[in-house]
This record gives C-alpha cells, sequence and structure tokens, in this order.
C-alpha cells in the first residue's frame, strides 16, 4: 500500500471520527438542556411547595400562586 493512500485512509478515518464526536457533543447538548429544564421545574416546584406550605390563609396562598404562574409565563416568554 502506498503511502498516499494510507494518508488519504487516515484523513477520511478522522474526519469520520471528528464527525461522531460532533454529533455526539450535540446530543449530548440536548440531554444536558433536557436534564437542566427537568431540575429547573422540580426546584420551582419545591419552592412553590414551601411557599404554600408557609402561606397562613388562602389569601396568601392565592398570591403566591398568582406570583409563580406570572413568572412562569414571563419565563416562556424569554425562551
Amino acid at each position: 500500500m502506498s503511502s498516499g493512500h494510507s494518508d488519504k485512509l487516515d484523513t477520511e478515518t478522522i474526519l469520520l471520527t471528528l464527525d461522531q464526536i460532533d454529533q455526539t457533543i450535540e446530543i449530548m447538548t440536548g440531554v444536558v438542556g433536557r436534564l437542566k429544564n427537568h431540575l429547573y421545574a422540580s426546584l420551582e416546584e419545591s419552592q412553590l411547595e414551601l411557599e404554600l406550605d408557609s402561606a397562613t390563609d388562602s389569601h396568601s396562598r392565592e398570591q403566591v400562586i398568582n406570583e409563580t404562574l406570572d413568572k412562569i409565563n414571563l419565563e416562556a416568554f424569554v425562551h
């Protein structure tokens, strides 16, 4: 096998490997994004539960719910 043929195969192998790495990074970026969204949602839910537990009357609970809904709507608008 000639050196030129071997170099071409090596270059093709490197390009294929880089393409695979690129695809893997894209997939992992998506996975990380979904995990972050899930974590943020869980944290917001936990925070809401704590705030509702600490609210002493129905008016306070309603205020907490309304503030949370406003925050969710604002975040959805920004994203």
